[in-house]
């Protein structure tokens, strides 16, 4: 039982000392830009749902000549076939 918590303990001090790490400026950019993109996801999402989609899948799209995120993608699927008027 004792090395059950003392390996309990070493495993959750470790983790705990990542947080207290200092994060770089870009690090903090990319945990602000993902809450943000998030947000705008998630209330997309939601409006979509209103109107009867149901979200299957979110991509992201990379410009590989300068190796950044360009765009998001996100995909639906809906209960029925749509009719030609739909279209």
């Amino acid at each position: 039982m004792f090395a059950k918590c003392l390996f309990l303990a070493l495993l959750t001090s470790c983790s705990l000392l990542e947080n207290f790490k200092k994060k770089t400026p870009e690090e903090v950019f990319r945990k602000e830009r993902d809450g943000r993109i998030y947000s705008a996801v998630k209330k997309f999402k939601k409006a979509m749902e209103v109107k009867g989609y149901r979200a299957t899948g979110l991509g992201e799209g990379i410009d590989h000549s300068i190796g950044k995120q360009n765009y998001i993608g996100m995909t639906f699927d809906i209960e029925q076939l749509p009719d030609i008027g739909f279209a």
